[in-house]
């Protein structure tokens, strides 16, 4: 798309083509308040998905920043890995197009076969989260992939649960949605790739 040609000829900074971006694709997100719980406000992925050609877009702005910001499908990552559960609506279909494989991180009791377990705090209280065993082994390179970026616990408990696996390593996280003022990633020590840039 032209816009990724203009970023990728700014240099190192995206900082132009995230606002741009970012400004479109808040004015037509849908977002609930009190959801799922009070003083929450949910952000709808599925709102974006409705319209396939702008579906599209983002989803091709979203390869672009990752690309850019973590690195060459194939060689600075191996495998996508996406988070329960609309990193299972994004990141098949990133694996597909730059043809690699995909696997999952659910939540517990969900994964059949033995699995490698992790629990976090989130903003809405614990979870505990799990990947199958021998899904990943010292060659992985995984990229993780999530919708939303908040206080970054649940993307911190996916990369602690990666480096279990048979020395699997964490090339970085992508997610469409960043919340800055929520600091997450300050508390990640991997690389980040985010879209939409919210500020609270």
């Amino acid at each position: 798309m032209a816009e990724e040609e203009q970023a990728a000829g700014c240099g190192q900074d995206l900082t132009e083509f995230k606002a741009k971006i970012t400004e479109e694709v808040l004015s037509r997100t849908k977002f609930y308040k009190d959801f799922p719980r009070p003083g929450v406000s949910f952000m709808d992925l599925f709102s974006i998905t409705q319209d396939p050609a702008y579906f599209r877009k983002v989803l091709d702005a979203f390869k672009h920043v990752i690309e850019f910001e973590i690195g060459r499908p194939g060689e600075a990552f191996n495998i996508l890995v996406g988070l329960e559960a609309r990193g299972f609506v994004l990141g098949p279909i990133l694996a597909l197009e730059w043809g690699l494989p995909f696997a999952a991180i659910r939540k517990s009791g969900k994964l059949p076969g033995e699995t490698v377990k992790s629990s976090y705090e989130k903003e809405y209280g614990g979870d505990v989260v799990e990947i199958q065993k021998g899904i990943l082994g010292p060659e992985s390179k995984v990229l993780l992939i999530d919708d939303l970026l908040a206080t970054g616990g649940t993307l911190n408990a996916a990369g602690e649960l990666v480096r279990c696996c048979d020395g699997a390593k964490v090339a970085g996280s992508a997610c469409v949605f960043e919340i800055e003022g929520l600091k997450g990633r300050q508390k990640l020590t991997m690389n980040i790739a985010s879209v939409v840039m919210l500020r609270d």
